[in-house]
């Protein structure tokens, strides 16, 4: 660098004396010879006035030696005289050493796979402070796009790693909840709805249910309800858990035998009931339609009887048994009762099977009085079902005519 700044000097030292000094203008004199100079008439547009000739010296001649070694001293001379000067000049001008005489490009390429230099290197970061506000907040915004591109691309490589953001924070019941659950259970032990709150909790959380001692507050009912309901759920679970390509049919058996259970708490019906003349199975018989019989005549016929949300229960012997009794009244149409079948109560139809029932019928055959009059009556059907202590009722209607 220093050897760089004499020769500038050197040559502008040079440049200044040619213009000033080199060239100089004299007389034209008859004297000197033709020889010694070499002479040429100025422009056409120079001044009238300027009668002066421009002459060059010869760089040949000895005078031409002469005159280039003073002015090579003369310009060494002005240049150590112009180089502290230059240098007092470049001090104050010239960038510091440490940071790189061409000003570096604003925009900065960065490789989507690599990570920032000004981020990898902290002599980068010092250098960012002298950078404008905006330039560095661009240069925040381009080092934080490989991290990003990089966790993409890795959840694009790996299915997985997506599931492992989306489920790396645990979903927990939050303890004050089931603090509040349970204190509601404690003041309220009827309430069916908190009862059923709290057992979900528990059961959400991976506890075992039902928690029989907190549902001990309930009734039977709706204890058993409860019960049914989250052995359903239990079961369930436990068995898509134990495989999840089990067969459908066995993935719901869970949830039919809770609802088969359940069906045994809902109310005893009697959704059907006719007057046939015969009868074969479930829902196949022979209706008598209209109802009509004549009167003085034994008139007989065949009760059928469908039965839902019956009980059953399996005994000793593992089979499932229903106990079912059976009444028939006969009304006049005014409400009065006319006539029964039987004297005095009649013995239980008792049904066992080795499969639980889901259709349940029952048949008996009658004869009405030829006694009865003319008119209308009200044949009542009522079925106790004496496991659970439950009835139900249903009735149809019947005419008496003459002949």
């Amino acid at each position: 660098m220093p050897s760089s700044r004499r020769l500038l000097a050197v040559l502008l030292g040079l440049a200044i004396e040619l213009s000033g000094a080199g060239c100089h203008s004299e007389p034209a004199s008859s004297s000197q010879p033709a020889h010694a100079a070499i002479s040429a008439t100025g422009p056409a547009t120079q001044p009238a006035g300027n009668r002066e000739a421009i002459t060059t010296t010869n760089v040949g001649s000895p005078d031409s030696a002469t005159a280039a070694d003073a002015i090579a001293q003369r310009a060494n001379t002005y240049a150590k005289q112009l180089e502290p000067l230059l240098a007092e000049r470049a001090g104050k001008t010239a960038p510091p050493a440490t940071q790189p005489t061409q000003q570096p490009s604003k925009v900065e390429w960065i490789q989507p796979t690599a990570p920032s230099p000004a981020l990898a290197n902290p002599a980068a970061d010092a250098t960012a402070v002298s950078k404008p506000p905006r330039e560095v907040e661009v240069a925040k915004a381009a080092a934080a796009v490989p991290a990003v591109h990089s966790e993409l691309s890795a959840s694009v490589r790996d299915p997985a790693a997506t599931n492992h953001v989306a489920t790396s924070t645990p979903i927990t019941a939050s303890d004050d909840l089931a603090h509040k659950l349970a204190e509601h259970v404690k003041d309220y032990p009827q309430d069916i709805a908190g009862q059923l709150d709290f057992q979900l909790l528990q059961f959400v959380r991976g506890q075992s249910v039902p928690d029989m001692p907190t549902l001990a507050g309930l009734g039977a009912e709706d204890r058993e309800v409860l019960a049914a309901l989250l052995d359903g759920l239990s079961n369930f679970r436990n068995v898509v858990r134990a495989d999840n390509n089990v067969m459908l049919a066995r993935k719901v058996r869970p949830i039919l035998d809770a609802a088969e259970r359940l069906r045994t708490q809902a109310e005893l019906t009697i959704p059907t009931i006719a007057l046939c003349t015969k009868v074969y199975n479930f829902g196949t018989y022979d209706a008598i339609e209209p109802a009509r019989f004549v009167a003085g005549a034994d008139s007989g016929m065949v009760v059928y009887c469908e039965v839902e949300n019956f009980s059953s229960q399996l005994d000793g012997q593992k089979f499932w048994q229903a106990n079912l009794r059976e009444e028939i009244v006969l009304y006049s149409d005014q409400g009065m009762q006319v006539w029964s079948p039987d004297s005095k109560a009649p013995p239980p139809t008792i049904d066992r099977s080795r499969t639980r029932r889901h259709d349940f019928f029952m048949a008996r055959v009658i004869k009405l009085p030829p006694s009865l009059p003319i008119g209308r009556y009200i044949l009542k059907v009522s079925i106790v079902d004496q496991q659970v202590n439950r009835v139900a009722e249903n009735s149809t209607t019947l005419d008496i005519v003459a002949r």
